[in-house]
């Protein structure tokens, strides 16, 4: 399914839409779309990080609980189960994904929220190292996220980048 354009342009669309079901079943399906690692550089870099971008704002504005932790759980996804570092430094590189990530570890009432998008930074702590594009903003996004201690994910993330 996620090899079609038109299916995810439809998902693209339904995650922002304004009924609560069907951002709720639009960001499951995403969520769903991300647990096979063969779709994860797809999903990742579909219309040039369009979806991308849209999930950072879902993450970032939702009003339900469940949707937000639908897309902080997509990330995690993408990241845990991508077996291509393209996918890392797409994500690593994209405007507002690093940001809305450590926003969300630290804003975010959801403890759920919180912790899955702790996790998506610590695995991408473990990809993106000194000389990549994305380093900086991992780092930016680490020091932000790092007033979050209900974890030690922050702290592992910056352990293994003060190790490389």
């Amino acid at each position: 399914m996620a090899s079609y354009d038109d299916f995810l342009y439809v998902l693209l669309n339904l995650v922002t839409d304004e009924v609560i079901n069907t951002r709720r079943y639009a960001s499951s399906t995403i969520l769903n779309l991300v647990g096979t690692p063969k779709n994860t550089h797809r999903i990742a870099s579909f219309g040039k990080g369009k979806l991308l971008h849209v999930l950072t704002r879902v993450l970032a504005l939702d009003d339900v609980e469940e949707v937000r932790i639908n897309v902080a759980e997509t990330f995690f996804n993408l990241v845990k189960n991508s077996n291509d570092l393209r996918t890392i430094e797409l994500i690593g590189r994209h405007r507002d994904a690093l940001t809305s990530l450590a926003s969300t570890v630290i804003s975010d009432y959801s403890a759920d929220v919180r912790a899955y998008s702790a996790r998506t930074l610590e695995w991408l702590a473990a990809d993106i190292h000194f000389g990549s594009q994305s380093h900086p903003g991992l780092l930016d996004a680490l020091t932000e996220a790092s007033q979050w201690t209900k974890t030690n994910c922050i702290a592992e993330a910056l352990k293994a980048q003060a190790s490389m």
